[in-house]
């Protein structure tokens, strides 16, 4: 009833997860629901261990087709027991992609919860492109500090000596300072 009545309202693609899903055929899906089922037989940790990793498996499968992630939106029945950060820290995703809510809340009469799921939608976009830069800032600063690291590896004893001499002595810079300099401004011009 819910995914129909969002699925209506948004005007999106809205998948359920189930214990059951194809990480690949549920990426493509605009917004993802996740229950944060609390069973007899499924404890806290376990539930948390469980939603995690779909929202982890989902968020990979969506980057490995070069599509933006869905946006998700996380049920329980009792939201107080929902580590917020595992969620994002685990599937690498902006704060804006996440939405919590109560299942008794979620109803076809909550205005209140329905524009806050508009408002994820739309922040969806926005995010994509953020996150977008976040990964190729982390990706050249990864690379950079490989190209670095092992220029700094070909230091030679005549390197050291003009280092140590021509520095200290004709610029009182000490070797320390003069190697993180050098290390930042070579990271800088890298990464930028």
């Amino acid at each position: 009833m819910l995914h129909r009545r969002l699925k209506k309202d948004l005007g999106r693609l809205v998948t359920v997860h189930g214990s059951d899903y194809d990480a690949e055929e549920v990426a493509k899906s605009d917004i993802v629901l996740v229950d944060f089922f609390l069973g007899q037989n499924i404890t806290r940790e376990r539930a948390l261990v469980l939603s995690t990793k779909a929202v982890s498996d989902v968020a990979d499968a969506a980057r490995k087709a070069g599509k933006a992630p869905p946006s998700f939106l996380l049920v329980s029945s009792r939201p107080e027991e929902i580590e917020i950060e595992k969620f994002r820290t685990r599937a690498d995703l902006m704060k804006s992609r996440f939405r919590f809510f109560p299942k008794a809340a979620l109803t076809a009469e909550s205005i209140d919860e329905l524009v806050s799921l508009h408002d994820l939608v739309d922040a969806a976009n926005r995010a994509s492109v953020v996150e977008s830069l976040l990964h190729d800032w982390r990706d050249g600063a990864r690379k950079a500090v490989d190209v670095v690291y092992k220029r700094m590896l070909e230091l030679d004893v005549s390197d050291l000596v003009y280092l140590d001499c021509f520095r200290l002595t004709h610029e009182g810079v000490t070797v320390a300072n003069y190697l993180r300099w050098f290390l930042t401004a070579s990271l800088h011009a890298r990464v930028t």
